[in-house]
């Protein structure tokens, strides 16, 4: 029970990551707030809290499997089965890609009738149909982002973990929705997920290309796996 500075460090350097996540999430919905109310008005906060609901409800599944990656990852790094690392990897990464996939294909075709089972404000649904559809336009790539980010928690790459998961929201997200709408006024809100999405999407893709070892192992780091025959 004595306290073992150590273990201390290792823990929240491993854990700040998915604090700032939580953190950040906070801090990014009340600038978007502001500037909602400043370009838009009470009905964009009322859209924009909507549309948050539907982006949580989308990525839930997603932060399940994640959640999920985390305990096979560590130990199979840990037991040297690279190759296991990587499988685990990508089956993870394309199984969140579907998720999203399918809730991507959904809301473009069908943007009134979700926003409706929110709302029957027909303003608000009217509003809602496009911001809906531009916030989610590369949602797409959330997957690989969630995924990437937890791979390097479960191994112990703090400083790698805690980049990934504040680019989104703290690094690109926050910084567009303040300064996008002094241009393109209540668009330019909408439009800085997609760019957020799109730049955190090219980081997460230099993090893997800088750590290829664990997502592509070499032949000669495979380990072969014992028979379970």
């Amino acid at each position: 029970m004595i306290p073992n500075l150590s273990v201390i460090n290792k823990i929240l350097s491993i854990g700040s990551s998915a604090f700032v996540q939580q953190a950040a999430g906070s801090v990014m919905f009340v600038a978007a707030n502001h500037m909602l109310v400043s370009y838009g008005g009470d009905l964009a906060v009322a859209v924009f809290g909507i549309i948050h609901r539907i982006l949580m409800f989308a990525l839930m599944p997603i932060i399940g499997i994640m959640q999920g990656l985390l305990p096979i990852v560590g130990y199979n790094y840990g037991a040297n089965l690279h190759n296991r690392v990587s499988e685990s990897i990508w089956l993870a990464i394309k199984t969140s890609t579907m998720v999203i996939l399918v809730g991507f294909v959904a809301i473009m075709l069908f943007p009134r009738a979700i926003l409706s089972i929110f709302t029957p404000d027909l303003a608000a649904i009217e509003m809602g149909e496009t911001a809906l559809r531009v916030m989610f336009a590369l949602s797409i790539t959330i997957g690989v982002q969630v995924v990437t980010g937890g791979v390097f928690q479960a191994l112990g790459k703090a400083r790698a973990a805690f980049i990934l998961t504040m680019s989104r929201q703290v690094l690109f997200l926050i910084p567009l929705i303040l300064v996008l709408p002094l241009w393109f006024s209540l668009e330019g809100i909408w439009v800085a997920f997609p760019i957020a999405d799109l730049l955190s999407f090219g980081l997460t893709l230099w993090f893997i290309k800088e750590h290829q070892s664990v997502f592509f192992p070499a032949d000669n780091l495979r380990v072969a796996e014992p028979n379970t025959n």
